[in-house]
């Protein structure tokens, strides 16, 4: 099914945001009809070595489930799109990790923040909770096929090493097309938009977030603000079935008043600190984070060994 076998109809309920519908065109009809009834191929298990030694699950589609996840992911798209905060940098069409790090150094760079809470959520594709997920989606999709077709992927098997298939209770499969986007809609109520509405209303100073896909960085004027959100974040994670990584979500000064490389943390891949320029003026840097770094030159020299 090509991209354009679906297209999004509005419908309008009383006051709230549209709805939408995803209506088929004509000639997709037949085919659209019985997706969500049928059984779709588990999906293979590929396991990735991750930087700190552990292994990450990847799932294979074939490439039928692939296309069909194309076309949602691109209908979910022009959906949310309009609703995403500019926050939001994940898996989003001329966004990136690139420039989520530029934006958050020009906002600590000019922005009055004196304390940062840096944090990361556990085993976040894992533990995406379908029920709230669905419900998520019922706030703008109105077809009740099209999101029982995303709930039957959400729930299709996963085939292991040995042979066996086990469909998950929670979660959606790394390594499918439609992943990224339900990612970002389950973040985009659960964190994204509370901290929008909810948090800056009840700090008493400025507050930022930026946030690329489960890795996010959060700064505050005041200390106060800074230790009231790291106090419950938590609390808000959890009734999403959620949790912080402890060993990577901290709270911390970051101020031009106190520059120093000791006092940094790190998101995407890079070291943040406040520290002098030539001219003496406090400025904020940004350097290859020094565990990833180490990790790059010993992949390096067992490349160059390997030869």
């Amino acid at each position: 099914m090509g991209s354009l076998a679906l297209r999004p109809a509005l419908l309008l309920c009383g006051n709230s945001r549209p709805r939408v519908a995803a209506t088929p065109f004509p000639h997709a009809t037949g085919a659209y009809g019985q997706l969500p009834g049928r059984d779709f191929n588990p999906l293979d298990l590929l396991l990735l070595l991750r930087t700190n030694g552990k292994e990450r699950p990847l799932g294979i589609l074939v490439v039928e489930d692939r296309l069909l996840q194309g076309a949602a992911r691109l209908l979910l798209e022009a959906i949310y799109e309009e609703d995403f905060h500019a926050v939001s940098y994940g898996y989003r069409p001329k966004l990136g990790a690139q420039q989520a790090v530029k934006d958050l150094n020009v906002e600590l760079q000019f922005g009055r923040y004196g304390y940062v809470v840096e944090a990361d959520i556990k085993g976040f594709f894992d533990n995406i909770d379908h029920d709230w997920l669905l419900r998520m989606l019922e706030q703008r999709v109105d077809d009740k096929p099209f999101l029982g077709l995303i709930d039957t992927w959400l729930k299709a098997g996963i085939l292991e090493r040995d042979g066996t298939v086990i469909h998950p209770q929670t979660g959606t499969p790394q390594g499918g097309v439609i992943s990224p986007i339900l990612a970002n809609i389950y973040l985009h109520y659960a964190l994204d938009h509370w901290f929008e509405r909810v948090v800056k209303r009840h700090c008493h100073g400025r507050a930022h977030i930026i946030r690329y896909a489960d890795d996010f960085v959060c700064a505050f004027q005041y200390q106060a603000d800074a230790e009231r959100f790291y106090r419950t974040l938590p609390k808000r994670l959890g009734k999403f079935s959620l949790e912080v990584a402890p060993e990577k979500t901290c709270i911390q000064r970051f101020s031009r008043f106190h520059p120093s490389r000791k006092r940094r943390f790190s998101f995407l891949g890079f070291e943040f600190y406040w520290e002098a320029d030539t001219k003496g003026d406090p400025r904020v840097w940004r350097r290859t984070a020094r565990k990833r770094l180490q990790t790059s030159i010993k992949n390096c020299k067992g490349c160059s060994t390997g030869r």
